[in-house]
């Protein structure tokens, strides 16, 4: 009798475990159980916050409303075809080149090439 009740107490221990690994809530540094997302490969790219005082700058702050449109785009799924117009429009409407930079960051340059907005 014994030694069913010692079976008992770790089949119901064991289940309390497992289901607790599943649904627990998952950390920033937390690899998750097998129903977690990929945080870094879902595609979503956050927008640059910037302060009030950087959008008196004209230029910056036309970049930075394009580099916003094309993270829309992006976040949305949009075709590297369409991100590929979209991006030769705003540089023929705009005269700003979006390209992403050697550490794989987006970036923003004048049609002259010197940098205006890194994100």
């Amino acid at each position: 009798m014994q030694n069913e009740s010692l079976k008992k107490l770790l089949v119901v221990t064991a289940g309390a475990v497992l289901i607790f690994w599943l649904l627990k809530p998952k950390g920033e540094n937390d690899k998750g159980g097998p129903f977690s997302k990929d945080k870094k490969n879902d595609g979503f790219i956050r927008k640059p916050i910037l302060d009030e005082g950087s959008l008196q700058h004209e230029d910056l702050k036309m970049a930075y409303d394009t580099l916003c449109v094309y993270i829309d785009a992006c976040n949305a799924k949009e075709s590297p075809a369409f991100l590929e117009d979209l991006k030769a429009d705003i540089f023929e409407n705009e005269g700003l080149d979006i390209y992403t930079d050697a550490n794989g960051k987006l970036a923003v340059r004048d049609a002259d090439g010197s940098d205006i907005l890194k994100y």
